[in-house]
């Protein structure tokens, strides 16, 4: 499902901003995420949010600390999705990696599509 909607909104440019964005401290004095499933996609959905508002304000070194932090998030949670199936490991993987691509090219837009798949990740883990 993830997969499909990557592909079909790849091309868009629409930028989605509407997670709860908080004010971080740097991602080096920021505690390993830790969690269960549900708790770690939350803080993926928060991350890729703010990394969404930095870039649309043009703080790429803020982006760069929340990439460095959902890279963190996501080698914990990797390991808790694994039973899950190979399909939605790459799919969150997809997803995280729209996240990276966002900041290594400039693209707020991107950033804004991987917060707006990750809603749908979670809905299909709840679902």
């Amino acid at each position: 499902m993830v997969v499909a909607m990557t592909a079909i909104a790849s091309g868009c440019a629409t930028e989605i901003i509407d997670a709860e964005l908080t004010t971080t401290t740097s991602t080096a004095e920021r505690p390993d995420p830790t969690g269960d499933v549900n708790e770690l996609l939350d803080q993926l959905k928060v991350s890729f949010g703010i990394m969404s508002e930095a870039l649309a304000e043009g703080d790429r070194s803020r982006a760069r600390e929340e990439l460095e932090y959902v890279e963190r998030i996501w080698s914990a949670l990797e390991p808790q999705i694994v039973d899950r199936g190979e399909q939605y490991v790459e799919d969150v993987r997809r997803v995280v990696d729209l996240a990276v691509t966002s900041v290594e090219r400039n693209r707020p837009a991107d950033a804004g599509k991987a917060l707006r798949f990750i809603e749908l990740v979670i809905n299909a883990l709840l679902g």
